[in-house]
């Protein structure tokens, strides 16, 4: 094991004790990351003895890395706008390891966000990302495609979706999350309101227009709007679903 995995399995994991065996429970998302851990380094069947070695083990170097992240990050914050625009691919590269090494909460990242917005936009501003990331991106994407075309219930779905009941275009939303969640190993919910629901809920006029899908930020659940389903094109289903996930 080395220094990145013990941090992802620390990171990632609830570690609870069953009859002297250490047992792992995934965070929500990461499960597929925590899992790739214990099956490279045979973790499971680790005791608290072995776990308490591997901590005094990697502990320095925990301390070490989190030091120098905090004094990064904070040179990161501390500097002009105008110097983050100027710095080199490299640099950016560097801040952005620092500030994302590990994936944050929803609520942590729009807090964030809402802190240093405007250094976050010129850090990203023109990056050029790896050729490696579209082609994982893409290859993801077109698995979802085909993973889409070949289930009949939502092939079928789609070509009838103007004669479905909304009970049945709910559950082809439904089906379509569930391959989201496959393809991109995220938990995904779906939730529904109509348009008085949503301006009751949120104190809007009643002349206020109402999106027909949101992704909320908060807790990453894709909301639909059920009085639009009756308007909706055949893709509106599948497509809505994969791109407020994108979000």
């Amino acid at each position: 094991m080395d220094i990145n995995d013990f941090e992802n399995l620390v990171a990632y994991s609830k570690i609870s004790n069953q009859d002297g065996i250490v047992r792992f429970e995934p965070k929500v998302g990461r499960e597929g990351l925590v899992n790739e851990v214990i099956e490279k380094n045979n973790l499971q069947n680790l005791s608290f003895a072995q776990l308490n070695e591997l901590a005094k083990k990697f502990r320095p170097q925990m301390v070490a890395r989190s030091e120098m992240r905090e004094k990064k990050f904070n040179e990161f914050i501390n500097m002009p706008s105008e110097d983050i625009a100027q710095l080199p691919l490299e640099r950016k590269i560097e801040y952005m390891e620092t500030i994302f090494h590990k994936l944050p909460a929803p609520d942590e990242l729009k807090n964030l966000y809402s802190l240093h917005k405007d250094k976050l936009k010129v850090l990203f501003y023109n990056v050029q990302l790896p050729q490696e990331f579209w082609q994982k991106e893409e290859k993801e994407a077109d698995r979802f495609v085909a993973l889409v075309s070949d289930n009949q219930k939502i092939t079928e779905g789609m070509k009838n979706w103007q004669n479905l009941t909304t009970d049945d275009k709910k559950e082809i939303i439904s089906t379509t999350a569930k391959i989201i969640e496959y393809v991109y190993n995220t938990p995904l919910e779906i939730g529904y309101y109509t348009s008085d629901e949503y301006r009751k809920q949120n104190n809007l006029d009643a002349k206020v227009h109402v999106w027909a899908a949101y992704h909320d930020n908060k807790n990453g659940k894709i909301f639909f709007n059920t009085d639009r389903f009756d308007t909706s094109d055949n893709y509106y289903g599948v497509s809505v679903v994969f791109h407020e996930f994108m979000h």
